[in-house]
C-alpha cells in the first residue's frame, strides 16, 4: 500500500528539521515540505502548533499542511501515485469516522497530532467511531474525545470531535491519548504555549513561507558548516517549502531562515539550486523559466515554477 499522507508529512516534518527541504528526489512522493486560500488557512499554524515540550519531548517542531480542495481540484494535473498519497485517509480516525477525503477541507499535522477539518456531523462521527472500538472519555470545549480501545485497530489512538473538524493524537511515554488531544485543543485555543509565540525564528519562517496547498516547515539547531550539493548551509535555525497547485503549473517556494542576516550567502544556495537542476529527477530538473535565488532579511528563498505532474 502506498504511504498514507500523514506517513510522507511526517517524513517531510524530519527532512526539514534536517536542513534538507528539497534534496530527495521524487519531489512529494518522497518530500513533502508551507495556492493562496481566499478566507486565508483554516488551521492556521501560527495557532495551532504548540511549543516543544507541550507534547513529547525535544527542542524544535515541525509542522505540514495540506489543503484537500486544491489537491482534488487538480487532481487531474498530478502523477496518480502523488495525488493518492496525499488523499489516502485508510487507517485515520477521520476514515473510522466514516468520513473520506472529499469531506476534508484542510489538514495540519505536528508532533504526533494529525487535525482534519472540513464537513461532518458530530453525533454522526461520534457514534461511528464508538462503532469502530473508540470509546467516550470527556468532553472539552466543544470537542467529544474518544480513545481507542487496547487490542482494537486503533490502539493508543485518541480522538477529537467536533464540529467541523477531528483532532487525532497518539498517546506518548508520558501522556494518553485524550490527554494529547486535549492539549490539541488547548494549544488551539490558546490556553497552551503555541510555537509561534514562544519561538521567534519560528514565526519569521511562517511569515516568510505563508500556507500553500502543500506545506512544511520546522526549527532546527543551528547549522555549524555549509554543504552546499546536500542543503546545508551555516547558520541555518530552520526551513520550510510550500507547493501553490494550480493547473498544470506549480509555484515552489523553499525558505532558509538564518540566525542573522549576515548569515545568509545567496552564493551557496544558487549552487544547491544548480545541484537540483542537475539532477535527474531533482525537483528542478524541469521548471518553466529560471529558479531564483533573493534574501530577505535572514531569510534565503528559492522560488520557481515547476509542471505539476512532474511532483
Amino acid at each position: 500500500m502506498a504511504e498514507t499522507r500523514r506517513d510522507l508529512l511526517r517524513k517531510g516534518g524530519q527532512l526539514t528539521a534536517a536542513g534538507v527541504v528539497v534534496s530527495t528526489a521524487g519531489c512529494l512522493r518522497q518530500i513533502p515540505v508551507v495556492g493562496p486560500m481566499i478566507a486565508g488557512p483554516r488551521l492556521p499554524p501560527k495557532k495551532w502548533v504548540g511549543a516543544p515540550g507541550v507534547i513529547g519531548d525535544g527542542d524544535h517542531e515541525s509542522f505540514s499542511h495540506v489543503n484537500y480542495e486544491e489537491i482534488l481540484n487538480n487532481e487531474s494535473e498530478l502523477d496518480s501515485d502523488t495525488a493518492e498519497s496525499f488523499t489516502e485517509m485508510e487507517g485515520s480516525a477521520w476514515e473510522a469516522a466514516g468520513l473520506s477525503t472529499e469531506d476534508a477541507v484542510v489538514g495540519l499535522d505536528w508532533g504526533g497530532v494529525s487535525i482534519v477539518q472540513g464537513n461532518l456531523n458530530k453525533n454522526d462521527a461520534v457514534s461511528a467511531l464508538e462503532e469502530e472500538a473508540f470509546s467516550e472519555e470527556t468532553t472539552k470545549n466543544d470537542f467529544t474525545i474518544l480513545s481507542g480501545d487496547d487490542g482494537s485497530e486503533y490502539p493508543r489512538r485518541g480522538a477529537g470531535v467536533t464540529g467541523n473538524r477531528i483532532i487525532e493524537g497518539y498517546g506518548t511515554s508520558d501522556k494518553d491519548p485524550d490527554e494529547v488531544v486535549a492539549t490539541a485543543i488547548d494549544v488551539g485555543n490558546g490556553n497552551e504555549k503555541r510555537y509561534a509565540d514562544e519561538n521567534e525564528d519560528f514565526q519569521t519562517l511562517l511569515n516568510k513561507t505563508g500556507i500553500g496547498t502543500i506545506t512544511v516547515g520546522s526549527t532546527g539547531e543551528e547549522v555549524e558548516e555549509t554543504t552546499a550539493e546536500s542543503g546545508q548551509f551555516e547558520g541555518n535555525v530552520a526551513s520550510g517549502a510550500r507547493y501553490d497547485i494550480n493547473g498544470e503549473d506549480t509555484a515552489f517556494k523553499a525558505v532558509y531562515i538564518f540566525a542573522s542576516s549576515d548569515d545568509v550567502n545567496t552564493g551557496d544556495i544558487e549552487d544547491y539550486v544548480s545541484e537540483l537542476e542537475s539532477a535527474e529527477d531533482g525537483i528542478l530538473s524541469e521548471t518553466r523559466g529560471e529558479a531564483t535565488v533573493n534574501q530577505d532579511g535572514r531569510a534565503g528563498i528559492i522560488e520557481a515554477t515547476i509542471p505539476t505532474n512532474e511532483l
